[in-house]
């Protein structure tokens, strides 16, 4: 339906689209692009946030890599994951993938788009040699 800014088009691409459940802004997202042990990070982290802020005004869907594992220990900051886990709590924002282990690639979405909605969860590349990242999925 129509393109939304980012507060960088490198790293974040927003676009809103009608589905067969109402309207979605989608944020496909890297959040920290060189990971989250360097510098970018906090600050990309911290734009993104407000990013996530002026869009959850309608049913959003963040999805991509966020450098940052919440199951375990995997690959994770305290700065990172702590300040996810409250913006989704803040924004009523469900993050699909937050009990998949090993995991630093993320779906999250407005819990106002899921209700009475039954989504299936999937992973693949378990081993890493199609990339250095689990793939995973969700089908709602």
């Amino acid at each position: 339906m129509k393109t939304h800014q980012t507060f960088d088009k490198f790293t974040a691409i927003c676009v809103e689209l009608e589905t067969e459940f109402g309207n979605l802004i989608v944020y496909g997202t890297i959040i920290g692009i060189y990971g989250n042990r360097n510098k970018n990070f906090p600050t990309d982290l911290m734009k993104q946030i407000e990013d996530f802020k002026i869009l959850s005004e309608k049913n959003i869907l963040i999805v991509g890599d966020f450098n940052c594992s919440f199951a375990d220990n995997y690959y994770f900051t305290n700065f990172g994951r702590n300040n996810l886990l409250q913006t989704f709590s803040d924004l009523n924002i469900e993050l699909l993938t937050k009990n998949c282990s090993e995991c630093i690639d993320h779906i999250a979405i407005s819990k106002n788009f899921l209700p009475n909605k039954k989504f299936n969860f999937d992973e693949w590349n378990f081993d890493k040699k199609l990339s250095d990242h689990k793939g995973i999925f969700v089908d709602i």
